[in-house]
Parts: C-alpha cells; sequence; structure tokens
C-alpha cells in the first residue's frame, strides 16, 4: 500500500500495461506453437497412413493366402485406404483389388455374393452406397 503511495498513477498504470503486454505475448507465444505441432502432427499422421497403406501391400505381396490373412486384420479406414485389401458389404476386409475379390468362392466352391465394395475408399458393386 505504501508502494502506491509514493508510485504516481501514471507510472502504476504504464506498470500494469506493461504486464498485459507481457502476458499476451507469452498467450500467443504458446498457443503458436502448440497449433504448429498439432499442423505437425496431422501431417505426419496423413503421411504414416498413406506410407502405411503402400508399405503394407509390399510387405505382404508373397503370397494370396498371407495376403488374406492379413487383410483380414484390418480396420475399415486402413482396408479402404490400401491397394490390395477391399472393404466388402459383408463388413469385413479380404484381399482383392478394383475388380473384386481375390478369393471370390468359399472353401466349398461357392460364389461369394457381395453387394457392393470399396477399393481405395471408392465404392463398386451393385448397390453402393
Amino acid at each position: 500500500m505504501e508502494l502506491l503511495k509514493k508510485m504516481n498513477k501514471k507510472k502504476f498504470l504504464n506498470i500494469v500495461i506493461l504486464f498485459l503486454c507481457f502476458m499476451l505475448f507469452v498467450f500467443i507465444y504458446f498457443n503458436y506453437f502448440n497449433i504448429k505441432e498439432g499442423l505437425k502432427d496431422m501431417y505426419i499422421e496423413n503421411n504414416l497412413s498413406s506410407d502405411f497403406a503402400k508399405s503394407f501391400c509390399e510387405s505382404t505381396n508373397s503370397s494370396g493366402a498371407e495376403l488374406q490373412t492379413e487383410c483380414k486384420k484390418l480396420t475399415q479406414d486402413n482396408c479402404r485406404s490400401t491397394s490390395c485389401c477391399i472393404w466388402t458389404s459383408n463388413e469385413k476386409c479380404d484381399a482383392g483389388g478394383k475388380d473384386g475379390l481375390l478369393f471370390n468362392t468359399d472353401s466349398n466352391g461357392k460364389l461369394i455374393p457381395l453387394d457392393y465394395y470399396y477399393y481405395k475408399d471408392q465404392c463398386y458393386g451393385k448397390n453402393c452406397k
């Protein structure tokens, strides 16, 4: 209280304004770098997902049976991003391509019916959604 009495109002106001400017600078500085890091993370995530799709198909390119096994493990989003798997109307990920299933018959030789399927996130078939 004594300090306030000794300082005139103008000096006190200048100190308050200077303090508020400093706080504003700190706020803007930290938000800028958080936004920049968020954009960097988003960029990395998008590149990893496209790299994943490419490397997934290259790493399982040796046999159709192995590819079928690996495709079945993928999530819907990952399945729909690859060039060697398709997301089927049966809500499963199977080995395949633009022309449909790689293995289009079951173990009994019966044709597997599909209403539609997604290849590289594009719908194919008679009942596309």
